[in-house]
């Protein structure tokens, strides 16, 4: 008996074929079903199927998003935790006005500390003029200094970068982020 070629009806969108004798669909990673036509587990809002985040965003009505504020399951970038509040960063402490999407902490320029990097870590400095001199840079902490400045490897705070941040530790020269953590 001979078998003959079956039509592909995969979803020509979210699949990479099918196989020949069988029809079968080759979903791709998002997707799944036999037309590949349903996000796959841990994936939702078909047809876009974004990834479930750790902490998903919440409205009155998921299906229903807040304008501006959440993408699919998650928050824009600029905005945190379960209700999606707004980062609030220092244009003066922080490197950028995105934030952790979990924990809202920002991004802290060297000197710079508190949640919204919006306080100097010396008691001798005045908020927005909180970094360190160069001649007090720890090479161990420090990516380039200029303009008078230290500045901090990713994963180091302090005026003169010698402070591993929250949840990091071992402060190493060896280390391109500086201080290793749980988090990355």
């Amino acid at each position: 008996m001979m078998s003959f070629p079956v039509a592909c009806r995969c979803s020509p969108e979210h699949s990479n074929g099918c196989e020949e004798d069988s029809g079968r669909c080759y979903c791709q990673l998002n997707y799944q079903g036999e037309t590949c036509d349903r996000c796959a587990d841990g994936y939702n809002s078909f047809p876009f199927c974004y990834r479930i985040p750790i902490s998903p965003a919440t409205t009155q009505n998921p299906a229903v998003p807040s304008p501006g504020h959440i993408d699919g399951s998650h928050c824009r970038p600029g905005y945190f935790g379960t209700h999606c509040q707004p980062c609030q960063c220092s244009t003066y402490g922080s490197y950028q006005d995105t934030c952790h999407p979990t924990s809202g902490q920002c991004d802290c320029r060297s000197g710079f500390i508190g949640q919204q990097c919006d306080r100097c870590i010396s008691t001798s400095s005045t908020f927005p003029h909180c970094q360190g001199v160069i001649d007090e840079c720890d090479p161990a902490g420090t990516r380039d200094s200029y303009s008078g400045y230290c500045q901090c490897l990713q994963n180091v705070e302090g005026s003169n970068c010698s402070i591993c941040k929250p949840l990091y530790w071992n402060l190493a020269s060896a280390n391109p982020y500086g201080c290793i953590g749980n988090c990355a």
